[in-house]
């Protein structure tokens, strides 16, 4: 009988680093995909942790430079994606530029199986023997369905890497900034209808933003439904037209990634992540 594939893993500050090393090595684990490999899924935590819906947009303006704004990297990325295979839920990612429309690349992982309890060996013999026959045609079944998953993650994982690696590498600069059309897709993103362990109230929604918020495509801000958590990511503390919104700023994107790991979601009112009607828009 093969090992148990499952570990606890726990995402509180005394142990964050450990989930996102765990994280990492889930990411390592899957490089090989743009070798031709076959991608190789770690175990998922056993712990019951809330689903993770998040978006990631890439400001690639001529300003970033001037605010230190960072490029995330793809092994940056893929840590977040173990973090989701963990969790289970879905990753976008996206640029933000002179019109911030292009579609999102997604990546969707559904929670792994759960395996069957092992029954104690102690007491009547006989139900002992009936335990464990029943244990044993559900562990074959969990086995099973537990194979198809992986290979299902792995197949995921590797179509969205593969889109969104050339999408990095390569990133060209853009005319102008459009930063209120980038929250705002992103916001459309989180708000999208969930059903089942997915459900929105469920949910740790995210919306990572790695720009210096400086826009100037003049695009009159809209009202956020999705309640969630903005995160704001470049080196100057620069958050121009994104001030009027509840934000956390970090230094880095390891550092957003660390917060995201341990983040535990509480109830926001839809109207506290709304600015009020002011232009604020900066040029690049």
């Amino acid at each position: 009988m093969k090992n148990s594939l499952y570990q606890t893993v726990r995402f509180r500050s005394p142990i964050v680093w450990a989930s996102v090393g765990l994280a990492i090595l889930v990411s390592l684990t899957m490089i090989g995909c743009s070798q031709g490999k076959k991608t190789q899924i770690a175990p998922p935590s056993r712990q019951v942790l809330t689903p993770l819906k998040i978006v990631v947009m890439q400001d690639r303006s001529g300003s970033i430079d001037s605010t230190r704004t960072p490029r995330i990297s793809m092994a940056e990325l893929d840590m977040l994606v173990g973090l989701l295979i963990q969790r289970s839920g879905e990753i976008a990612f996206g640029f933000i530029d002179e019109e911030s429309n292009e579609s999102f690349v997604r990546l969707r992982v559904t929670r792994a199986p759960v395996p069957p309890s092992e029954p104690s060996k102690q007491g009547n013999p006989f139900k002992v023997a009936e335990d464990l026959a029943v244990y044993r045609k559900e562990k074959a079944a969990f086995d099973t369905r537990d194979s198809d998953w992986q290979s299902e993650t792995s197949r995921r994982v590797e179509v969205f890497k593969s889109a969104v690696q050339p999408l990095i590498e390569g990133m060209d600069r853009s005319r102008s900034t459009d930063v209120y059309g980038g929250i705002n897709r992103a916001d459309l993103f989180l708000s999208e209808t969930e059903l089942g362990t997915a459900a929105a109230n469920g949910q740790t929604r995210v919306m990572v933003l790695i720009t210096d918020g400086l826009d100037n495509a003049r695009r009159a801000p809209e009202q956020l439904k999705s309640g969630a958590t903005i995160l704001i990511v470049n080196g100057s503390r620069s958050k121009g037209v994104l001030a009027e919104y509840s934000t956390e700023v970090f230094e880095s994107v390891e550092s957003a990634i660390r917060f995201v790991s341990e983040f535990q979601p509480q109830a926001v009112s839809t109207s506290t992540n709304n600015p009020p009607n002011r232009d604020l828009r900066h040029g690049d």
